[in-house]
């Protein structure tokens, strides 16, 4: 009787671990799939490095724009197209949905405008200039990188401008321009 009982401690043993292995190999599969689809679509933004946080503005395309410029140890992050192009920065479909979708509020005296979504969520975006071999040009201007696939030296870039004048009220600029792509322009980022 008792080789019985070993032969079925064994027998059970075996099961157990083939049963294990296969729910262990299992688990790992399905976790690298789910990974896999998960990077896929887009690092989800708690699991992003340097926690950008974007913001609904409740635009058709469904597009969410990063709340600030990308920084670096509290400093916007100036960059050359060639290492902006490399991030989620906007396309011209996506300014062009921003331009035309919201309700833009400049701040003439802060060289600052809000950008309010259908959904009355906003974004605000501060002058920030560019900078060239190190040295800031058009500080009381706003700039940012957007993406550009011709292959020249300049590369598209947004341009804002606002200004107050007491004799002829506001004036507002808010287009796309060419840049030389070596000078060093902030990101902002999007993401769907």
């Amino acid at each position: 009787m008792m080789e019985i009982q070993e032969k079925a401690n064994k027998y059970a043993s075996e099961k157990t671990n083939e049963v294990m292995i296969q729910a262990i190999a299992q688990a790992y599969r399905d976790g690298y799939q789910d990974g896999y689809k998960d990077c896929e679509k887009e690092i989800p933004l708690e699991v992003q490095k340097d926690k950008t946080e974007f913001v609904d503005l409740g635009l058709p395309s469904g597009t969410l724009w990063a709340a600030d410029y990308e920084k670096e140890d509290d400093q916007i992050k100036y960059l050359p197209y060639d290492k902006a192009s490399t991030l989620r920065i906007p396309t011209e479909e996506q300014w062009k949905e921003l331009l035309e979708m919201c309700k833009w509020e400049p701040h003439y005296g802060t060289h600052r405008c809000d950008c309010i979504g259908p959904n009355g969520n906003f974004i605000s975006f501060n002058a920030t200039g560019f900078l060239t071999s190190n040295v800031k040009k058009a500080s009381n201007e706003i700039y940012f990188w957007i993406i550009d696939k011709d292959d020249n030296i300049d590369k598209k870039a947004i341009y804002m401008y606002y200004s107050y004048s007491s004799y002829g009220g506001g004036n507002e600029t808010r287009k796309i321009c060419k840049e030389f792509s070596g000078y060093n322009l902030p990101v902002r980022l999007v993401r769907k």
